[in-house]
């Protein structure tokens, strides 16, 4: 697998975009929210100040290591040490998810969420609660986690994105095409998105068949631009 994740192939640059595809769940974002000075997504987060609290940076460094023993020693003593602070309850909820215990999970982000001050954080651990209940086929109520964190982040699309795969696994497939497309319009990489998802599961197809007449439209300008491209490679050449 190491070999996939890392080759240059066609085989590695798929598994690594499968992988990023949940990367807004995982550790290394939790690191970029610690950091983060801005106030909304998906700006605010390009905004990043120092790492500031050597105690939790520490335990942080022993989550990643896979240090368990160590984490959880260091999370709380943090957490007693900083008890109106999100950031170890925040880090807590990885280390039970990691253990398995995905209701601990669920409640450590809660508090996070009621912890943190700005709405980028908050939109985050609320879109945490949504993914784990997704995770855990509470399809409905995760759609209404991750509306929450729309409402709170509006120009932030990965929120709404998961509330379209919410509806697609949940066998609504026709109903999420037009928050697709909606979101494809915004930023074009989440067409790349749901052609790869594996949560969309026998759902792409459909989504797929739907969104023919974006794929064609893009086909089209892109073949106008590299006609473009030819004729200023040309001109260029008689100019010079």
């Amino acid at each position: 697998s190491r070999l996939l994740h890392n080759g240059k192939g066609y085989e590695g640059i798929i598994t690594r975009s499968l992988f990023a595809i949940n990367a807004i769940s995982q550790l290394r974002t939790l690191y970029l929210v610690w950091r983060s000075r801005g106030k909304d997504w998906p700006l605010g987060i390009k905004d990043q100040g120092p790492e500031e609290g050597e105690l939790i940076w520490s335990a942080y460094e022993a989550m990643q290591n896979g240090a368990r023993s160590e984490a959880e020693t260091l999370i709380k003593n943090a957490m007693i040490r900083f008890s109106r602070s999100f950031q170890p309850r925040s880090l807590m909820a990885f280390y039970e998810l990691e253990g398995g215990d995905l209701e601990q999970a669920y409640f450590y982000w809660q508090e996070a969420e009621r912890l943190c001050y700005s709405p980028l954080q908050q939109g985050y651990f609320i879109y945490l609660q949504g993914r784990m209940r997704e995770v855990m086929g509470e399809f409905g109520e995760a759609n209404d986690i991750y509306k929450r964190a729309q409402n709170m982040c509006p120009e932030w699309l990965e929120p709404q994105y998961r509330r379209a795969v919410c509806m697609v696994k949940m066998g609504f497939a026709e109903q999420a095409i037009s928050t697709f497309q909606n979101i494809i319009e915004k930023d074009p990489h989440y067409f790349n998105r749901v052609a790869i998802d594996p949560e969309l599961d026998r759902g792409r197809l459909t989504v797929l068949q739907e969104m023919g007449e974006l794929w064609e439209i893009a086909e089209a300008e892109a073949k106008e631009v590299a006609s473009g491209m030819d004729t200023l490679s040309s001109d260029i050449a008689q100019w010079f």
